[in-house]
């Protein structure tokens, strides 16, 4: 990774400003374009409904508000293939107000086909964002004015890649690898379908990572695709990540169609975990010093994340949460859940069947758990520690 990072940054980064995308989908027909509007229309009702006149702005982030949302087309069918991910801005939320948000969500899930998120934020939150991954990508574009004032969009203080610490990007490839870990565990997850979009969003992640990690990051996948094109003969990237990125934003026109070259869904999601895996380690041994081995990273006692400014509740808050909640043992050490999780996930997605049983000592369940327990305990502690 220290091969990349010695590259010389760049002299000047240009201060983000938002921008409103025409289109919603990466692959921008017409037909798709009207698929995805009908459905933010359907949303956009729900939300407006159920908050009204405490609702001071709702807008679509990620992908559908950058225009790279991904499509799959069934016959003469189109519809989304992401959630649609969704913020409502309101003074102070309070309890009702995500009452609301799930309510709302449901029934425009059950409208659309596919899952509504809709997460709350105060006005004071939205205005003044921490610098975090979620909040940069909003301040590069990736936010669409659906409802409310839209001038808090333009009142916005923006935040620029070089405010993100590298703590973000380490968080962002443990969140990538609990989506591996979790298709390694089967269910539902185990999908092909579901296999293979939690591929592409692994290679994506690391991809983005090189691109902080180097101050190269763009506002969108596609200049992002040309810029880690760029770094293909640097020894720790690879021409591996740069093709699996470009063929990831390929996945993204017809999400159902997609099939790996050789036509081998599992032997590409064996694949595409060895060879994220080893940047993954890679990355986070010269990031925090953590060992290159997923069982060895699994034990280390060291943290992973020293900067987390969306966890409210402090070490010792989120850790006794998480143990009220019955999702993680309490001790002295990963007290947060959030480095449990990234722990287990790591295990899981990269070291076999002896990772499993890592994980499984890692959340104070029985080394030979069955994976459907194994899965549904890691879900449990998502929720209050991704």
């Amino acid at each position: 990774m220290h091969c990349v990072v010695a590259m010389e940054r760049a002299t000047a980064t240009a201060e983000p400003t938002p921008h409103a995308p025409r289109r919603f989908t990466l692959r921008g027909t017409m037909a798709a374009e009207e698929r995805i509007r009908r459905d933010v229309l359907r949303i956009a009702r729900e939300i407006l409904g159920a908050f009204g006149p405490r609702l001071r702005l709702a807008a679509m982030v990620g992908g559908y508000a950058r225009g790279e949302g991904a499509i799959e087309i069934e016959g003469r069918t189109l519809k989304a293939h992401n959630d649609y991910d969704l913020i409502v801005v309101v003074e102070k939320p309070d309890l009702n107000d995500g009452f609301r948000a799930r309510r709302a969500g449901l029934l425009a899930s059950q409208m659309v086909g596919v899952d509504v998120d809709i997460a709350m934020v105060s006005e004071a939150t939205f205005l003044k964002p921490p610098p975090t991954l979620f909040w940069l990508d909003v301040s590069l574009g990736g936010i669409r004015w659906i409802g409310g004032d839209a001038r808090l969009i333009e009142q916005q203080r923006l935040v620029s890649p070089r405010m993100v610490p590298l703590d973000e990007a380490g968080r962002l490839l443990a969140n990538r690898a609990l989506g591996l870990a979790l298709s390694h565990l089967g269910g539902e997850f185990g999908d092909e379908r579901v296999l293979i979009r939690h591929g592409h969003k692994a290679v994506l992640a690391a991809g983005d990572a090189v691109l902080l990690a180097v101050d190269r990051y763009a506002p969108t996948a596609r200049e992002r695709a040309d810029l880690l094109g760029h770094l293909g003969g640097v020894p720790s990237v690879g021409p591996w990540l740069v093709d699996a990125y470009h063929e990831a934003l390929r996945f993204r026109q017809d999400a159902a169609s997609w099939i790996p070259p050789q036509g081998d869904v599992e032997g590409w999601f064996r694949e595409v975990c060895r060879q994220v895996g080893v940047f993954h380690m890679a990355f986070e041994a010269w990031r925090v010093g953590a060992p290159a081995d997923p069982l060895a990273f699994a034990g280390w006692s060291g943290q992973l994340f020293r900067w987390k400014p969306d966890a409210r509740l402090g070490d010792l808050g989120a850790g006794l949460r998480a143990w009220f909640k019955g999702v993680s043992p309490l001790s002295r050490s990963l007290l947060h859940p959030r480095e449990r999780l990234s722990r287990a996930a790591v295990a899981i997605a990269y070291g076999g069947e002896a990772g499993q049983q890592e994980a499984s000592k890692l959340l104070g369940l029985d080394p030979q758990t069955s994976h459907e327990s194994l899965r549904s305990h890691l879900l449990r502690l998502r929720s209050v520690g991704s």
